[in-house]
């Protein structure tokens, strides 16, 4: 596996993540090229790659006045779940931010979402909070954390 920034001027691997995200989290949660562009422009976008084809993504916002940055979006291909892609993926990621003196990783996660709650617990992130209605009547989510220190 090879894991990559994705800069603006990659559109190709800029559709497959969109596409990726689609097969996903459907027609709700996942990226589209109107968040996507922005995110890669003014974040950070890491892809995880196996055979020159985007197997994995992992989309962040920096928070302007906090040591913290935010996972917007993380998917991985079906195909390629429980091969440890997005466990190296975020590992990968966590020590970029930490070199850039990054201390905190912020994510939200369904709560119904067992899979991904025990990926991320696995490599040391906590539940801080569960917010009720967080983005629409009925979308509850978990607020997990992880200090990078």
């Amino acid at each position: 596996m090879e894991i990559k920034e994705i800069s603006i001027k990659d559109k190709e691997y800029m559709n497959e993540i969109v596409e990726m995200e689609k097969d996903t989290f459907g027609k709700f949660g996942g990226v589209d090229l109107w968040i996507l562009k922005p995110i890669v422009k003014f974040g950070k976008v890491f892809a995880a790659f196996e055979d020159g084809k985007i197997v994995g993504a992992a989309e962040f916002m920096v928070a302007f006045d906090r040591p913290e940055i935010f996972l917007y979006g993380f998917s991985v291909m079906k195909e390629y779940r429980e091969k440890r892609i997005g466990t190296t993926l975020l590992l990968y990621c966590e020590e970029y931010f930490k070199n850039y003196g990054k201390e905190y990783v912020s994510l939200t996660v369904d709560p119904k979402n067992i899979k991904a709650i025990n990926l991320y617990k696995r490599i040391g992130y906590v539940i801080e909070s569960l917010e009720k209605d967080e983005y629409d009547i009925g979308i509850d989510r978990y607020i997990m954390k992880k200090n990078l220190k």
